[in-house]
């Protein structure tokens, strides 16, 4: 129920003071509760919770069993992950009063389609945009399709924005896109990419950010067996690999962040070994990786909550700094050691290249012979 101490819908989630943007955003493990409403503050009926002035769309139980919902108008706001799971619908008609969609509210509604009187948003081909097709708000799971084009003009695709659309096959990311939200990919375990953006790169089918510090998806097909990370990559988006349930080993290199969800659900991973470089793994980073029986990690990881969610899972924590051998080009290991060295090490003796034919080195290759 929401207690009577509810005063508005911003805040976090259940604090007694707020229902927080995305509070049932895991609601389908209320499918057997029915949410009864004792705060002046909100305003439930037909299953669905609005703040008060029923301005602001909170919630749309999983318990109702109507496929059509009609959003009233008036609504002005539809809050992240509002229908979340709310697989009964089948389809949903926008008011014309409706003026922002948060965060794909409508993710795991696999046979919603949507009526759309809203001037603020656009729908085509089963892809939500803003009004000036900027900007991508979400996509419907319906979508089947063996290549999605996303239109020039479009600068920004938005967190979590294609969850767990399997129909895609092939996604084109156009010239102008010059931001990619977090996890904007899991669950499109089928995915293949093409970029024609300066800002993110694709190399044997895998999403990078275009310096490729930064992998940004993994798909789910690819992931099998052993994977190893690229000696440029010292970030895992979110999600990067979430679904991989293929997955079984991975060499993670000069890899500095896991971050959130990255490994969620990777079902085939026993074991994880995690330099010193390794200084921080998010929430749920390893969740439901339930065959993963040990990590090692340096006793100075950052470890937040819950990142070994629902894993039988022994950590271990390594007193001290490792001796280890680094394979890769020198600038990428330099980069790697930034964020637990700088500032650390006086003195850095790399070896002149040899075979260059670079003469302001002060020696010409041949007088040293050939070390090819």
């Amino acid at each position: 129920f929401v207690p009577s101490t509810f005063p508005d819908d911003s805040g976090q989630v259940f604090n007694h003071q707020a229902a927080g943007r995305g509070a049932y955003s895991a609601h389908n493990i209320l499918n057997n509760i029915e949410l009864k409403n004792n705060s002046v503050h909100f305003t439930y009926e037909d299953n669905t919770l609005y703040s008060a002035d029923k301005k602001t769309l909170i919630y749309h139980s999983i318990k109702n069993t109507g496929t059509k919902f009609e959003v009233p108008e008036g609504v002005n706001i539809i809050t992240k992950h509002a229908f979340f799971m709310c697989d009964n619908l089948e389809e949903i008609t926008l008011p014309s009063s409706l003026k922002k969609i948060e965060n794909n509210p409508f993710s795991g509604c696999s046979k919603l389609s949507i009526k759309n009187n809203s001037g603020s948003y656009f729908i085509i081909d089963n892809v939500i945009y803003n009004q000036f097709k900027t900007s991508i708000v979400g996509a419907l799971n319906k979508i089947d399709t063996d290549c999605l084009v996303i239109p020039e003009g479009t600068k920004t695709i938005n967190r979590n924005s294609f969850w767990n659309c399997k129909g895609i096959r092939k996604i084109v990311l156009p010239s102008t896109l010059e931001d990619i939200g977090y996890n904007p990919f899991v669950g499109c375990s089928n995915i293949h990419f093409e970029s024609r953006s300066s800002k993110y790169k694709v190399i044997d089918d895998v999403l990078y950010t275009a310096d490729l510090m930064k992998l940004v998806c993994f798909p789910a097909w690819k992931a099998i067996g052993k994977v190893s990370l690229p000696d440029s990559v010292i970030t895992l988006e979110r999600g990067a690999f979430s679904g991989c349930n293929k997955l079984e080993e991975i060499n993670l290199h000069n890899v500095n962040i896991i971050n959130k969800s990255c490994f969620t659900n990777c079902i085939s991973l026993k074991n994880i070994y995690c330099s010193d470089l390794i200084s921080y793994i998010g929430e749920w980073a390893f969740a439901y990786c339930e065959n993963l029986e040990s990590i090692s990690v340096f006793k100075d990881t950052i470890i937040d909550n819950n990142a070994f969610s629902n894993c039988n899972i022994k950590v271990i924590k390594r007193e001290n700094r490792s001796n280890y051998l680094i394979e890769s080009e020198n600038e990428f290991t330099l980069k790697a050691l930034l964020k637990n060295y700088e500032g650390k090490i006086d003195s850095v003796l790399i070896d002149p290249p040899y075979n260059s034919d670079i003469d302001y080195i002060g020696y010409k290759d041949q007088k040293f012979g050939s070390y090819a």
